[in-house]
Formats: structure tokens, C-alpha cells, sequence
């Protein structure tokens, strides 16, 4: 059987040139589709690394517009008169300052470590001695910033899993060291850092966005820190919007120099979580779109085929051919042409794997994506085969006698 769909479609391979390049390119789009879906539902149902509920970003926008530097005795003391500010609410449970990467905001703070070697792009956040309790994130490898760390020689650090994974693979962690790039021009060696703790994956950028790697340097907010740019505050339970307009109150009169934006971080979620869907849905629509534009297209080459083909369908059941195997055949051409096409466009996917445009070959994502691929552009063939396909099981003997 398969042996005579095969011979069927060699010898009408001129009329099935065009339908087999549809259903190749018709492949590579669902190929893109099942990547970009199966990779946004995975990185959703994957955890981010810290607590967004009843938690709250209190941003610092200074009216001079301050630039990233360093605070000074004077401002020194303002923030932590800010700081101690916030704690004093009986609403808060806890809160820190923050420079970097703040959860669910377009700030985005990166650079560039060496480490045996090789270089590591990785995201920074300057962060205090509180700012593990206030994110809760989960502590994997031993220990995050304490006052013992006061004395250290080399500046103690706390990475994620995700540059973990980068640096050293499934091997320690704890005690190793990286460094800022080497400037041989200027005969300098980069700052190096001794990593003391390692946390879960933290994606600052969200439910939707995938993990680049996370890497926290400790803080004193004393005269040698950096100017900060947001407070996390981790508030009780059942915490209302007027304890908003009190902050916001009590912080202005403290600091009047600067502007205090104040925003539950679960309304910066949504907010997040509404443009990146739509970033996805976008593309998600179009590639719907033109998919079921190709399966109209298929459904209409195959009807028109049928009916090409009722003479030779009417000889086949006047010579004693099976009513039900008529469908069976046609769905077996409509299988055979598919994985002719899927079997053409792989290369092609394998190439955009290559070229960083998908995931790795390596990945179960990757393998996922084109089994489903595959798997859609079969549904699609078969149920534009079904109706045509019942119809000319209907093709009676006779009608083989008025084309003959």
C-alpha cells in the first residue's frame, strides 16, 4: 500500500510540486509558533525567584535627576533616615534598597565578569544586607551578606542558579572567584569577587522573559555605597491603599527633593504581564491566521483533486476495490505528502536552532517544538482530507463506464 501511494505521488509530481512547497513553509511556521508557545508556557509555570505578592516598589526619582554614584555623608544619612522611615510603619514587615534590576520595571542593569577565562554576560543588583528576606528568595548555597562580611579582602557576592549553571555548570560554587574584565590597555586588572551564596533563579523581568542569570553585590547604604533607586517594602496581609498616601506623605516631607513613586508590585505585574502576552499574542494571531488561510488552500487542492480523480476512483471500486479503503488511500497520500514536506523543512529548523533564532538542538524545547509541528501539520492534512475523502467513497462503479 504505502509502496503504491508513494508511486501515486511521483507520478503526479508536477500537479503536487506547489502543495508539497505549501505544506513545507506551512511547517516552518508552525515550527516558530510551537517554539515561541511552548517556550512562554514553560517560563510561566517556572518559578522566578522571589515572593511579588504584598510587595511594593517605592521608587526615587530626584528632581536634580541624580546620576548612578556614590551617596556621601549627606545623603548617607538622608536615605537611611528614609529607609528607617519606612521600616517604622507598623505596615511593613520588611524593606531594603535596591540598585538594578528591579522586578517587573524596563530597568535592566548588566555586565560583563571573567571567569577561568571566560566571559559571562550576566545582570547586576546592588543590593543590602535585608533584601534576601524582603524578595524571600530561596537561599540554595551557602550564605547571603552578613556582618562578617565587613572585613573581607576580596568583595563577597551572591549569584543565582542560572549563572551557576553558566560559570561552573553542576560543579561549587561556593569560594570561587570572578572578576571584572581585564583593561590591558590601561595595564588594569578587574575587581575580583568571592562568591559566598547562591539562590534560585531570579528573573527580574518576569513571568514570560527566560532567565539570563542574576548576580547581587552587597551594600552598607553607608557614605562609600551607591545612590539607590527603589525601596522593596514586604507589607502585612490586607495592607490598604492609604498606607500608599501615608508613605507617600511621610517620605515627601523627609525628602522633598525627591519624587517618591510608590506601586504594589503585583499592579507592575500585570501591567508587565499584559505587554509581553500581547508581544507573543501578536505573532501567535498572524501565524494562526495564515495557517488556516493554508488549510482552506488544502482543503480546496484536495476537493478539486477528488474530482479530477472520479474516474479513476470509479475504476477502481468497478474493478472490486473496498468502498472504506477509497478513504484510506487518500488519506495516505495526504500523510505521505506531509512527511515528504516536514521531512524537507528540518534542515531548516535545525538552522534556525543554529542561528540562535529557537532553542538549542539540545533542548527538549526544541524537540518538543517540532514534534508538535509536525503533529499540527498532520491534523491539519487529515481534516482537510476527511470530507473529500468520504465523498469519493460515495464515486459509484458505474460512473467509471460513462468516462470510459
Amino acid at each position: 500500500m504505502i509502496r503504491h501511494i508513494i508511486k501515486l505521488i511521483w507520478n503526479r509530481k508536477k500537479s503536487m510540486s506547489l502543495l508539497l512547497i505549501e505544506i513545507f513553509l506551512s511547517f516552518i511556521v508552525a515550527f516558530v509558533v510551537c517554539d515561541l508557545l511552548i517556550s512562554s508556557i514553560l517560563n510561566y509555570t517556572s518559578p522566578l525567584g522571589y515572593d511579588y505578592g504584598n510587595l511594593w516598589d517605592v521608587r526615587f526619582e530626584a528632581a536634580r535627576g541624580e546620576p548612578f554614584g556614590k551617596l556621601g555623608a549627606e545623603n548617607a544619612t538622608k536615605y537611611r533616615l528614609l529607609l528607617n522611615e519606612i521600616k517604622s510603619f507598623p505596615e511593613v514587615r520588611r524593606a531594603d534598597f535596591v540598585i538594578g534590576n528591579i522586578p517587573y520595571s524596563n530597568m535592566r542593569f548588566n555586565n560583563t565578569f571573567e571567569c577561568n577565562g571566560s566571559a559571562i554576560y550576566s545582570g547586576v543588583s546592588y543590593v543590602g544586607s535585608d533584601y534576601l528576606e524582603t524578595m524571600r528568595m530561596t537561599l540554595v548555597e551557602g550564605r547571603w551578606f552578613g556582618p562578617e562580611d565587613n572585613a573581607a579582602v576580596e568583595e563577597p557576592i551572591v549569584i543565582d542558579e542560572t549563572l551557576r549553571r553558566k560559570l561552573f555548570g553542576n560543579g561549587k560554587a561556593i569560594g570561587e572567584r570572578i572578576q571584572e574584565p581585564t583593561e590591558a590597555e590601561q595595564n588594569q586588572t578587574g575587581k575580583k569577587y568571592n562568591i559566598i551564596g547562591v539562590v534560585g533563579t531570579f528573573r527580574p523581568r518576569g513571568e514570560l522573559n527566560e532567565p539570563e542569570g542574576e548576580l547581587f553585590i552587597r551594600q552598607l547604604w553607608d557614605d562609600s555605597s551607591n545612590i539607590p533607586y527603589a525601596a522593596m517594602v514586604r507589607v502585612q496581609d490586607a495592607t490598604t491603599v492609604s498606607f500608599e498616601l501615608n508613605l507617600q506623605r511621610r517620605l515627601s516631607s523627609l525628602a522633598p527633593d525627591i519624587n517618591f513613586r510608590i506601586v504594589p508590585l503585583s499592579e507592575s505585574r500585570h501591567d508587565k504581564l499584559l505587554e509581553m502576552g500581547l508581544s507573543i499574542a501578536t505573532p501567535l494571531i498572524v501565524a494562526a491566521f495564515l495557517l488556516f488561510n493554508v488549510a482552506l488552500g488544502l482543503f480546496g487542492i484536495f476537493w478539486q483533486s477528488i474530482s479530477r480523480r472520479r474516474s479513476e476512483i470509479g475504476l477502481r471500486r468497478a474493478m472490486g476495490a473496498d468502498s472504506r479503503l477509497i478513504p484510506l488511500q487518500i488519506w495516505g497520500e495526504t500523510i505521505a505528502l506531509g512527511t515528504l514536506a516536514i521531512l524537507a523543512g528540518i534542515p531548516i529548523v535545525v538552522n534556525l536552532a543554529v542561528l540562535g533564532l529557537s532553542k538549542p538542538i539540545g533542548s527538549g524545547i526544541f524537540f518538543l517544538s517540532v514534534v508538535s509541528a509536525g503533529g499540527l501539520i498532520y491534523l491539519i492534512l487529515t481534516v482537510c482530507a476527511v470530507y473529500p475523502s468520504l465523498l469519493a467513497a460515495r464515486i459509484q462503479p458505474a460512473e467509471a463506464l460513462h468516462d470510459e
